[in-house]
């Protein structure tokens, strides 16, 4: 059978130029974007386009800037703004909004990299670029890859793009209630980065060995999203004293993202067991290979990186209205379970570390189910796809 980039050739377009529609909100745009990339190298030529902080007028340009703050001080007023805009009515007076403000900006950042394919990762990047780039006279086939579990906006569905990439058979049905053409909707998981895929296979004392940790220990992993985002601390510190005043033999590691200020009190701390704290890190998924456990907010990237890996989840809390939806498709899958107050999910942890070994082990498999690894791969193919009609 030929590759993606064979049949690319065969259709007489060379190597194809695919634009890849990003922000710098969070952690988990930039990481889609990135398993994408991976995904096309060798068969396309990649851009990764921040259309908003780096191409948007003001205040557009601060967005991402804004994003984390907003979340952690005003969540309730985030949680209604995210409500508003995921009604018909608001939708449409936030996208008819922003192409009047913006369409020339964004067509010119996406038009400029000369794409034979736009694939947007990011849930407000669909409508308007979208039509800023028919407007703008680009006819290159456009792809929405949801990268949301649960209920994802209703603005990832845009009825025009050429392509719906969606996690399973439900989001591919809200796609389609939403008007996409059941034609257009394909279910390939969330894509996830190459190393989580390579990490598979990996033992978890190999992996500790390899991260410098106590290979036989079982290890309690805590992560915030890429923005530093969660109750890292608190959450650490309950599980901890949990461990050892219940004599339960185990260690942890503590990722705190872009949060400093954080990732220096941490390390400064006295710990009852061995912790390893760190800020942002190249080795996400060796640690995650590594872990017996994984707390960590309902991010849906981290949700598929868990689940690539198999690793039992216990979910602490989530981005308002955003990322609600995401608890309860990570839950009804089994792998996961949602927990966000400390000294209840530290007994948790206790538990299934102590006397329930059981649950973990049946977690594990369960969450293995739900993984996704080719989903990089089975999008970026899609996509090409498109240019060999």
């Amino acid at each position: 059978m030929p590759s993606d980039s064979e049949r690319i050739e065969r259709a007489g377009r060379g190597i194809p130029r695919v634009s890849i529609l990003m922000t710098g909100a969070g952690g988990g745009h930039l990481a889609s974007a990135q398993s994408l990339e991976e995904a096309l190298e060798g068969c396309a030529r990649v851009t990764l386009v921040n259309v908003l902080d780096e191409r948007a007028r003001f205040p557009f340009d601060h967005l991402s800037d804004s994003y984390a703050p907003v979340v952690a001080i005003a969540p309730d007023l985030y949680r209604l703004a995210y409500k508003v805009v995921q009604t018909p009515v608001g939708l449409r007076l936030l996208e008819n909004g922003a192409y009047a403000l913006l369409w020339r900006e964004m067509a010119a950042a996406i038009t400029d990299t000369r794409p034979d394919v736009v694939i947007s990762v990011h849930a407000l990047l669909n409508d308007v670029p979208l039509r800023a780039i028919r407007q703008a006279g680009c006819a290159a086939p456009f792809v929405s890859a949801v990268v949301d579990g649960g209920v994802p906006p209703v603005s990832w569905f845009t009825r025009h793009a050429d392509l719906c990439c969606v996690a399973d058979e439900g989001i591919r049905r809200l796609a389609i209630d939403a008007g996409m053409p059941a034609d257009r909707v394909a279910v390939t998981g969330l894509p996830v980065r190459r190393a989580f895929v390579e990490a598979r296979g990996l033992a978890k004392e190999d992996a500790r060995r390899t991260l410098g940790v106590e290979p036989t220990l079982p290890l309690v992993l805590v992560m915030s999203g890429g923005a530093g985002m969660g109750r890292v601390g608190a959450m650490a510190t309950a599980v901890a004293r949990r461990l050892a005043g219940g004599g339960v033999r185990a260690q942890m590691a503590v990722i705190t993202g872009g949060n400093e200020r954080l990732r220096r009190r941490l390390a400064g701390s006295d710990w009852p067991v061995p912790v390893t704290v760190l800020g942002f890190t190249p080795d996400v998924a060796t640690w995650m290979a590594a872990s017996d456990i994984l707390l960590t907010k309902a991010g849906p990237g981290t949700i598929a990186e868990a689940a690539c890996l198999g690793v039992p989840t216990l979910l602490t809390g989530f981005v308002p209205g955003q990322e609600e939806g995401n608890v309860a498709w990570a839950e009804d899958n089994g792998g996961a379970v949602f927990e966000p107050r400390p000294k209840r999910a530290a007994a948790l942890v206790g538990r299934w570390l102590g006397s329930d070994r059981g649950e973990l082990e049946r977690m594990s498999a369960w969450m293995s189910a739900m993984g996704r690894p080719g989903a990089a791969r089975a999008i970026a193919g899609a996509a090409l796809e498109l240019l060999a009609r």
